[in-house]
């Protein structure tokens, strides 16, 4: 563990590494490459669905995300993790269409609930193509719908999902959000993950939630689960932000009823340090689970990502407190 933690800090604190002049230049083009390379691709598939020419005065937001996770457990082995997510807008052809490709976690615990070692949290290899349609808010809810396909496996599985989401603001910055994501497989299995969230903008530079996720999914013993937690985010500056939080998780299926896994602490650090495409996260935490008695274990993840992208995506913004 103390060998993975000095890894993790050499990594993120070596200014060589990070700015050298011989390496930028190379990095640049080829960000620069393949940036132009998404732009230039899901400007061709939306002309070619809608049939349009003309140019279509909306920002073109299509990005790759590609980004490595490690993590590491105290008496426990590391564990390594490449995640991918590919969002192509189609302005013309529909002003909200968009083509997804991504990692699809279908649970919401932080580790394998039966797990004494985080190994299961990168055992799922499983992705989604669809397409997503998202409508203006109606007068009851902000609607969104989703049909693709579920790679997991050798079989591919066919899905609908359909996506609601509805907040209400209250006074004093207060807003209360409840959302709810239903996807139907093929196979005769369903998924739905439903969540209630109460947010308070403290100030400009906090804010703080109040989560609550709940999760059934049908495939194998029909599995039940909620997490609960209490997040303080805060912004940094325009390129790094932080946010602690303190969750708890819970399950039960077929055969066992409600039981609690696991409490985490974990303080979360994540910073764009390289021009506004590259960022790191890191998140230390202590993490009490019953397969060990709660003993606590010390903890650690670390992303490294990159945006490709002509329009930005980084950065983060004060909290708004005018909302109300």
């Amino acid at each position: 563990m103390k060998k993975n933690i000095i890894f993790l800090a050499l990594i993120l604190y070596n200014p060589i590494i990070l700015n050298a002049d011989d390496k930028s230049g190379y990095i640049d083009k080829t960000h620069r490459l393949l940036s132009d390379w998404i732009y230039d691709t899901s400007n061709k598939i939306d002309t070619f669905f809608s049939r349009k020419d003309m140019e279509f005065h909306t920002k073109n937001r299509s990005y790759f995300n590609l980004s490595f996770d490690m993590y590491t457990q105290e008496h426990a082995k590391s564990a390594y993790k490449f995640n991918a997510k590919l969002r192509i807008k189609l302005p013309k052809t529909q002003k909200s269409l968009h083509l997804v490709l991504e990692d699809f976690k279908n649970n919401i615990s932080a580790d394998q609930q039966t797990s004494s070692s985080i190994a299961n949290t990168v055992a799922d290899n499983s992705y989604i193509l669809g397409i997503e349609l998202d409508k203006k808010d109606t007068k009851f809810a902000k609607v969104k719908f989703g049909s693709g396909v579920h790679f997991s496996g050798i079989a591919p599985d066919g899905y609908i999902s359909l996506y609601l989401s509805k907040t209400f603001y209250q006074r004093g910055n207060w807003e209360v959000e409840i959302n709810n994501n239903a996807k139907y497989f093929i196979r005769k299995h369903f998924d739905n993950t439903m969540q209630f969230l109460v947010y308070k903008v403290i100030n400009e530079n906090y804010k703080f939630t109040f989560l609550n996720d709940y999760h059934y999914k049908e495939e194998g013993n029909c599995l039940n689960e909620t997490l609960n937690a209490l997040i303080l985010d805060k912004y940094i500056s325009p390129k790094e932000g932080i946010s602690s939080s303190f969750s708890l998780y819970s399950s039960k299926d077929n055969t066992n009823n409600f039981k609690l896994h696991y409490y985490l602490v974990q303080t979360s650090y994540k910073r764009f340090f390289y021009h506004n495409f590259a960022y790191y996260e890191f998140s230390p935490g202590v993490i009490f689970r019953d397969s060990y008695d709660f003993k606590p274990k010390l903890r650690a993840v670390l992303k490294i990502g990159v945006y490709f992208s002509k329009f930005s995506l980084s950065g983060y913004n004060k909290f708004n407190t005018q909302k109300h």
